[in-house]
């Protein structure tokens, strides 16, 4: 292999390895993928190193013996210079935007049967004789769907949960719907989670305003199929939450 090549392959590797752990350092993996798939980022990391490093010892044992060669070694080094910088700054552009309402206005609501039977073997539902029902992030995605799924058990329940707001074509002036973004492995499977939510103080609330809604679970028919609508009780604005999506295991 010539020289030109292990230099061009080390520093692609290395710039490879920069890219990672700015990600990882700066905690900005988390708008990429889930926390279960981290291991998985850092075992290509410790690869791309130990790579890097085979290619760079193999350029240590070369010797360059030409006169002239130390113009074209400052030349080659610019080069390589450029060339690590390269995945350094295209990392640095990366959106590391959270997804909200133009994204779930094209997706619409999951119903994520699938994934949610499988997911239920594991866990029992704490509030399924409870009359009030509270959300938290770790059962958010199977309370919502089961809501969906079997909203007739549900009907005359008090459900609390937080989300942001959106809109699509057919929501009215009384409605918005309240969800979160549900990730499997990455953000390319996002599947929005949420429900919709009936009440006169929902007007004044504007597309990805994150908010805490409390209200009392009915249903309503569209087209052969009964859908869960929340009648409002209170709403409140909240911070947006450090950590946005919630995860499948």
């Amino acid at each position: 292999m010539s020289s030109f090549q292990n230099r061009l392959r080390s520093v692609f590797f290395f710039g490879i390895v920069l890219m990672l752990l700015k990600l990882l350092v700066s905690g900005d993996i988390q708008y990429f993928i889930a926390p279960k798939m981290v291991k998985f980022t850092i075992i290509t990391l410790i690869a791309c190193i130990i790579i890097g490093l085979i290619h760079f010892f193999e350029l240590l044992k070369e010797h360059h013996t030409s006169c002239n060669c130390c113009s074209n070694q400052k030349n080659r080094t610019l080069s390589l210079v450029i060339l690590i910088s390269i995945p350094v700054i295209t990392s640095s552009l990366f959106s590391t935007n959270v997804l909200g309402a133009s994204i779930a206005s094209k997706r619409s609501i999951s119903n994520s049967e699938n994934i949610v039977k499988k997911q239920a073997k594991k866990i029992i539902l704490k509030n399924d004789d409870s009359k009030f029902i509270k959300v938290d992030d770790s059962m958010y995605g199977h309370i919502i769907s089961d809501v969906q799924d079997s909203v007739e058990k549900y009907v005359g329940k008090k459900i609390s949960f937080n989300g942001f707001v959106y809109r699509d074509k057919e929501t009215r002036n009384n409605q918005i719907y309240v969800s979160r973004f549900v990730i499997t492995c990455c953000v390319a499977d996002a599947q929005v989670f949420g429900l919709m939510v009936e009440g006169k103080e929902v007007s004044g609330f504007k597309n990805d305003q994150w908010v805490n809604v409390t209200g009392t679970i009915h249903k309503v028919k569209v087209g052969k199929y009964y859908q869960p609508v929340i009648q409002l009780d209170k709403i409140a604005e909240i911070k947006p939450l450090k950590d946005p999506y919630v995860y499948f295991d």
